[in-house]
């Protein structure tokens, strides 16, 4: 019998444990990053976080150009292990572990130099990580500038963190 990993009380509360394994798989394997790029690269734009996660995690919205581009793990996965009244909770939670690096309960699985690494720590090339380069890209698109124009501030932060649900570990990891 597999040993049950114990999760943070806000994780099970908002997803459960076998809702917690879905997306955990999905961090640790890059998902959000594979699926990021490759929908970006196909429609021609930056497709935020957000976005990203909720094609993951509702498949079915997808159009058919998104869709031939999940994996049939994606689409199956989180409908399998995640009640439909948790998927909002879920999305939150994805896109909170993505942006600070970790499943909750470890560092995410990273490619750096070459190979494998639990550092959490992933790279953007608009930022030190996936959380300023988001924020940047973010705030960039709201003034109409470029993402390396943008100073962070809290006041920014603080806005993302609201528009998108976020809890207070991201604005302080950010601040």
């Amino acid at each position: 019998m597999e040993e049950k990993i114990s999760i943070p009380e806000k994780v099970e509360k908002a997803i459960g444990y076998r809702g917690w394994t879905a997306l955990s798989w999905a961090l640790q394997n890059g998902w959000v990053q594979d699926y990021k790029y490759s929908l970006s690269q196909k429609e021609g734009r930056d497709i935020g976080t957000k976005e990203t996660v909720e094609a993951i995690v509702y498949p079915w919205s997808c159009t058919k150009d998104r869709l031939d581009l999940l994996s049939q793990g994606a689409l199956f996965l989180f409908q399998d292990r995640l009640e439909m009244k948790k998927r909002d909770k879920a999305v939150k939670l994805m896109i909170e572990g993505y942006l600070m690096g970790t499943d909750f309960v470890s560092p995410l699985w990273v490619m750096s130099n070459g190979k494998m690494e639990q550092t959490g720590i992933i790279p953007d090339e608009h930022g030190e990580n996936q959380l300023e380069g988001e924020l940047r890209r973010y705030w960039a698109k709201e003034k109409e500038i470029l993402p390396s124009e943008v100073i962070l501030t809290k006041a920014i932060v603080r806005e993302y963190c609201k528009v998108n649900g976020l809890s207070n570990q991201v604005y302080k990891l950010a601040c």
